[in-house]
């Protein structure tokens, strides 16, 4: 019982603690509302990092005046390991709460050459 309550304490002390200074924002901007959730990313065959994830005003944002098409999937991309991030972009935004998304890099499948069987 006194490690449950341990263990409850240090999460609630590292939920409370605010992030380092030097902590990377990487999403910012009109586009990503003021909620960002449900992330995915993908290293792109250039290097690259691709970043998705969930935008809205809320944990579920449906259709209102200041968002008409409620929660929207949104991207940023970064040349540099995460160190910067480009600006977010909407990526899909349909009539619904659009939410969980996820991304991959589909590549082409190797064909050995023919005569090694």
């Amino acid at each position: 019982m006194k490690r449950i309550k341990l263990m409850g304490a240090l999460f609630m002390m590292a939920a409370l603690t605010a992030p380092a200074a030097n902590t990377p924002v990487i999403s910012r901007g009109d586009a990503a509302g003021t909620c960002q959730a449900f992330p995915d990313v993908c290293r792109l065959k250039n290097g690259d990092l691709l970043c998705v994830f969930y935008a809205g005003y809320g944990h579920v944002s449906l259709p209102r005046q200041d968002c008409p098409k409620g929660g929207r999937i949104c991207c940023v991309r970064s040349s540099d390991e995460g160190l910067t991030w480009s600006a977010p972009r909407i990526l899909f935004g349909g009539p619904f709460d659009d939410r969980d998304p996820h991304i991959a890099q589909i590549c082409k499948v190797y064909e050995p050459p023919t005569g090694y069987e």
